[in-house]
């Protein structure tokens, strides 16, 4: 999964290996209603990327704050 953190880009928030686009910018766009093509095309990344970085936020909450 090319998602990675890294201190000194994008202030060490999760983005898309080599690339300053951040996993909350795809969510955010998201939101707004963009489709992943949408995405992906405005940002000049592949759909794989942008279901990557899906998956990455999925398995963070589901890590970090999921309960049984």
């Amino acid at each position: 999964m090319p998602i990675i953190i890294t201190k000194d880009t994008c202030s060490g928030i999760p983005r898309i290996l080599a690339r300053r686009i951040t996993v909350i910018d795809i969510l955010k766009n998201l939101q707004s209603g963009m489709t992943i093509s949408e995405i992906s095309e405005d940002y000049s990344i592949s759909k794989k990327e942008v279901d990557d970085a899906i998956e990455w936020i999925i398995k963070y909450i589901d890590n970090n704050f999921y309960c049984d």
